[in-house]
């Protein structure tokens, strides 16, 4: 599952017990869009480029999960929750 691999790879950058909330969006015509909203204290610290760094390692695992086929019409997506 996607969030499980997305929160292991958190843990393993070190941003373990990171709250991530998980949004589908269904559209009539089938495509869905993930989005993952993701909350670490440590990611409230980091600049724009290192978060935008750390969402392009976070894009990887979409890329290579089942349901990010053309055929299938998926988009995930991936922002961070900062205060």
């Amino acid at each position: 599952m996607l969030l499980r691999e997305t929160e292991e790879q958190l843990t393993q950058m070190g941003y373990a017990h990171c709250g991530i909330t998980l949004n589908r969006v269904v559209e009539k015509n089938t495509e869905r869009t993930y989005t993952f909203t993701i909350h670490h204290r440590k990611i409230d610290r980091l600049d724009s480029a290192e978060r935008e760094a750390l969402m392009q390692r976070l894009k990887v695992l979409a890329e290579n999960f089942p349901c990010a086929s053309p055929e299938d019409r998926c988009e995930f997506e991936y922002q961070f929750f900062t205060l």
